[in-house]
Order: C-alpha cells, then sequence, then structure tokens
C-alpha cells in the first residue's frame, strides 16, 4: 500500500509517495489515527495519520493496516530471550556498533549457547556474545523456515562470520566512506584533528579504516563524489 504526503517535515516531503508499513485508523480508538512509512527500505517511524492521505482518495477508508514483508524486516521482536533459541538457529544482528566482524543486517548460525549466562557463540566465531534483543533478533518464523526448505533443497547457503573488514563487506565502500566523513565534518568536537582523522579515530575500530581507504574519494571532483551518495 502506498500513501501521498500532504505536510514536509524533517523526515519526509511534501507530494512524496511512500510505502505504508503500518497504519491504525480506528475513530473509536483513542490510540489510534497514526501510520508507519518506509522510503527505499528505510523505515521513517510513525506520524500522524493526517500528514498523509490515499493516493486515489482523499481519506482513508480502512481501519487498520499492516504489510507483513515490510513489517518483518523491521520489527524487533523485544520480547526475544535467549532461551527461545536452540544450536543451529539462525539470529540477525541488528546493531553491529560493538562488533569488528559482524555487519548490520547480516544472518548467522548459533554454534553453542549458554543458557546460565545469557550468551551464545556463531558459527566460526570462538567468542561468547551477550544476549540483548537490541543487538541481535530472531527470524521470523516464515522466514526461518524458507532458509531451511533452501537448505534441504539447494544449495547450503553460509551463515558463520566472515574475518574480513567490516568495510570490505558493504556493497558500497565509498558511499559509506562519505558518509562517515559527513559525520566527521558536522562533529564540534573535533578538536584539531582534520576531518579524515576524526574519522578514523572515533570510526576506524568499528569499520578497520586507514588513510588509504580514503585516497580514491579525496582525489575525486566534488559532482563525482556526490553522484555516489545520490
Amino acid at each position: 500500500m502506498k500513501v501521498i504526503s500532504t505536510v514536509s517535515t524533517r523526515k519526509i516531503l511534501k507530494d512524496q509517495i511512500y510505502n505504508v508499513v503500518k497504519l491504525a485508523n480506528d475513530p473509536t480508538d483513542h490510540k489510534s489515527g497514526w501510520i508507519e512509512i518506509s522510503l527505499n527500505n528505510l523505515q521513517l517511524g510513525r506520524y500522524k495519520l493526517s500528514y498523509f492521505k490515499p493516493l486515489d482518495s482523499e481519506e482513508f477508508s480502512i481501519k487498520t493496516y499492516q504489510d507483513p514483508l515490510l513489517l518483518k524486516r523491521s520489527r524487533v521482536n523485544f520480547d526475544a530471550k535467549i532461551t527461545d533459541l536452540k544450536v543451529n538457529d539462525i539470529v540477525e544482528c541488528i546493531n553491529d556498533s560493538r562488533y569488528k566482524y559482524l555487519v548490520k543486517g547480516g544472518k548467522y548460525r548459533i554454534s553453542e549457547i549458554d543458557y546460565g549466562r545469557d550468551q551464545f557463540k556463531l558459527e566460526g566465531y570462538d567468542k561468547w556474545l551477550v544476549w540483548t534483543y537490541w543487538t541481535f533478533n530472531i527470524l521470523p518464523l516464515e522466514e526461518s523456515r524458507r532458509i531451511k526448505l533452501d537448505e534441504i533443497f539447494n544449495k547450503p547457503q553460509f551463515f558463520g562470520v566472515e574475518f574480513k573488514r567490516k568495510i570490505e563487506k558493504k556493497g558500497n565502500k565509498n558511499k559509506l566512506l562519505i558518509e562517515l566523513l559527513s559525520k566527521s565534518i558536522s562533529d564540534r568536537f573535533r578538536h584539531s584533528l582534520s576531518t579524515v582523522d576524526w574519522c578514523i579515530e572515533k570510526q576506524g575500530k568499528v569499520f578497520d579504516i586507514n588513510k588509504d581507504d580514503f585516497s580514491e574519494i579525496l582525489n575525486m571532483p566534488l559532482k563525482d563524489v556526490l553522484s555516489i551518495v545520490d
């Protein structure tokens, strides 16, 4: 389901079309009247329903709606506990800021579990990790079933940890570097360090980046840099 925005805010643009993740439009429920949207697979959060309208009418005729495909990729199971897991289950990393080799969105198979300490190990990674719902998420049941069926009827997939620099696992290395640099540029606490040096200081441990990684984009014309971002 798609909607069009009627206002502009910090994250949304007037007259832009968005995908609906979920909406509630029940006039008998005082907690209703909101909508969750996404654009290009990026979840933009929850807004007043009055900020949007359907593409083919002026007001919403349905009381509730949710897109199961969008929801399953955007929802964290806040009730998930390590006792819900077992060896060979696959979990998804949803926050990789603490880990050098795990990547956000990466799926990993559990090899060992210590229920008493709320810790587990991942395939190919000889380190105990603490289970927290804000770092790891249990895959939706239908996705877990699909993966198991794929492994039965097709070639088994690799769900172990790759010991490669995190930046090398990103689809567009230069785009990531530009995004990291932009944060460095706007950081008021950069001290006397250069933009690149501050970027390495703050993000180097996470992404294992160095000055050589920036050589290509630092020699690009501005229009080429902007084309990567766009």
